[in-house]
């Protein structure tokens, strides 16, 4: 205090001092980064911030109404910024629908190549089966025909045994006639008549095989 009772100026402020301008900080959408404007310090060792960073650099600013919040001081992203992020996502949209119709394409491939092998292996199975019964059907036929053979050859011995029988039978019967006809010429000889019977039959010779 001074002699007349007012305030000394210290260089502090006072009643009578110019206010302090604090410039206006436009506040960014919730989740949005505060961009640093022309009515912002610059940035320096000196302009430290509460929470240790310069007062210069971008904050992130935490959710909160955005009601306040300027218009003008939020980023606006450019047109071509836009279409080049569409085109990359149309793009990747067409190249991802690609590869997916390939991989159907490549799907449905192996599913018919499953279905042609097992058809494949249902054909082989079956001509197995048929081959297997073939093969009995000409075991059996093979040895029905060897039985057959042997039946014909047994036959063919007893045929021959039967034909051997008749013409020793035949050649019997020929020497019995020969003997009967030198008989009666010996009685013719010595004058005797000797006339076979009228009802019984005149010998004969019979000839082999005839």
């Amino acid at each position: 205090m001074g002699q007349d009772g007012t305030a000394e100026d210290n260089g502090t402020s006072s009643a009578t001092s110019e206010p302090l301008i604090v410039p206006r900080l436009a506040i960014p959408p919730k989740g949005r980064k505060r961009q640093r404007t022309s009515q912002d310090p610059e940035p320096g060792p000196s302009n430290k911030g509460p929470c240790g960073g310069r007062s210069g650099d971008s904050v992130l600013v935490p959710e909160g109404n955005s009601s306040s919040v300027n218009a003008e001081a939020r980023p606006q992203i450019n047109s071509p910024e836009i279409e080049v992020l569409k085109t990359s996502l149309r793009d990747a949209t067409v190249a991802f629908e690609s590869v997916e119709a390939k991989v159907k394409r490549l799907e449905q491939q192996l599913a018919e190549e499953r279905q042609s092998k097992a058809e494949m292996e249902n054909v082989h199975a079956r001509q197995q089966t048929e081959l297997h019964a073939a093969q009995t059907e000409i075991t059996r036929l093979s040895d029905e025909l060897t039985q057959r053979q042997q039946e014909m050859e047994h036959e063919r011995a007893d045929q021959q045994s039967q034909l051997q029988a008749a013409q020793t039978e035949v050649a019997r019967l020929n020497r019995m006639n020969e003997i009967i006809g030198t008989i009666h010429d010996i009685i013719n000889k010595e004058g005797h008549t000797c006339r076979p019977m009228d009802d019984g039959p005149q010998p004969q010779l019979v000839q082999a095989g005839g």
